[in-house]
């Protein structure tokens, strides 16, 4: 788990950053599930702002992945565009 950001935001986004981690996808939905109330999900105003947050950080992994299939894997310093040719 990348917990090097918990902490800046809030309980429904660590959560939903956890949850939908790439190293977290072997875990079975279930098991993350279960789970929800020990990371803080525990009512329904929390669970609605982690389902939100799930969605973005899902959709923020397809992004980056997408990027990495598309333009290839690229230095931090470099945009997709940019040739790293020399």
């Amino acid at each position: 788990m990348d917990w090097e950001f918990v902490g800046y935001s809030d309980t429904a986004y660590d959560a939903a950053e956890l949850v939908e981690h790439l190293s977290a996808h072997g875990i079975d939905d279930q098991v993350w599930i279960s789970l929800l109330p020990e990371l803080g999900i525990q009512d329904d105003t929390t669970r609605r702002r982690f389902l939100a947050a799930q969605r973005s950080v899902a959709l923020r992994w397809l992004s980056v992945c997408g990027s990495v299939v598309t333009n290839g894997p690229t230095s931090s310093n470099t945009r997709p565009s940019e040739s790293t040719d020399s």
